[in-house]
Protein backbone atom coordinates (compact mmCIF):
# COMPACT_ATOMS: atom_id res chain seq x y z
CA UNK A 1 0.00 0.00 0.00
CA UNK A 2 1.73 3.67 -0.82
CA UNK A 3 -0.07 6.87 0.66
CA UNK A 4 -0.09 9.25 -2.07
CA UNK A 5 -0.24 13.09 -1.74
CA UNK A 6 -0.44 16.13 -3.53
CA UNK A 7 1.68 18.77 -2.50
CA UNK A 8 2.32 22.50 -3.50
CA UNK A 9 5.16 25.40 -3.14
CA UNK A 10 5.26 28.83 -3.58
CA UNK A 11 8.64 28.67 -4.54
CA UNK A 12 9.32 25.00 -5.38
CA UNK A 13 11.87 24.79 -1.81
CA UNK A 14 8.72 24.45 1.35
CA UNK A 15 6.18 22.34 0.27
CA UNK A 16 2.76 21.57 2.35
CA UNK A 17 -0.32 18.97 1.36
CA UNK A 18 -2.92 20.48 -0.81
CA UNK A 19 -6.19 20.66 1.13
CA UNK A 20 -7.58 17.39 -0.43
CA UNK A 21 -7.84 13.57 0.27
CA UNK A 22 -4.71 11.58 0.04
CA UNK A 23 -5.01 8.68 -2.31
CA UNK A 24 -3.94 5.15 -0.48
CA UNK A 25 -2.90 2.58 -3.80
CA UNK A 26 -3.55 -0.57 -2.44
CA UNK A 27 -4.25 -2.29 -5.65
CA UNK A 28 -3.32 -2.93 -9.35
CA UNK A 29 -5.25 -0.22 -11.51
CA UNK A 30 -5.81 3.72 -12.70
CA UNK A 31 -6.12 6.49 -10.03
CA UNK A 32 -6.86 9.65 -10.17
CA UNK A 33 -6.38 12.59 -8.73
CA UNK A 34 -7.72 16.14 -9.25
CA UNK A 35 -5.85 19.56 -8.39
CA UNK A 36 -6.80 23.06 -9.19
CA UNK A 37 -5.94 26.71 -8.51
CA UNK A 38 -2.28 25.37 -6.82
CA UNK A 39 0.27 27.93 -8.63
CA UNK A 40 3.23 27.15 -10.22
CA UNK A 41 4.55 24.36 -8.22
CA UNK A 42 2.80 21.04 -7.43
CA UNK A 43 4.71 17.69 -6.78
CA UNK A 44 3.23 14.15 -5.60
CA UNK A 45 4.50 12.82 -2.28
CA UNK A 46 4.24 9.13 -2.42
CA UNK A 47 5.09 7.39 1.25
CA UNK A 48 4.80 3.49 1.46
CA UNK A 49 2.96 2.12 4.26
CA UNK A 50 5.14 -1.06 5.07
CA UNK A 51 8.91 -1.72 4.44
CA UNK A 52 8.45 -3.81 1.73
CA UNK A 53 5.68 -1.96 -0.32
CA UNK A 54 6.77 -0.97 -4.09
CA UNK A 55 5.48 1.72 -6.84
CA UNK A 56 6.11 1.63 -10.37
CA UNK A 57 3.63 3.99 -11.94
CA UNK A 58 3.14 6.04 -14.79
CA UNK A 59 2.15 9.82 -14.35
CA UNK A 60 0.29 11.91 -16.73
CA UNK A 61 -0.08 15.45 -16.16
CA UNK A 62 -3.23 17.54 -17.85
CA UNK A 63 -2.46 21.14 -17.47
CA UNK A 64 -5.09 23.61 -18.44
CA UNK A 65 -5.27 27.30 -18.32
Amino acid sequence: KWDLRVQVSPDGLCWCDLEIEPIVLDSVGLFTIGATNFGQWLRIKGTPMSDESMLRSIIYLALKE
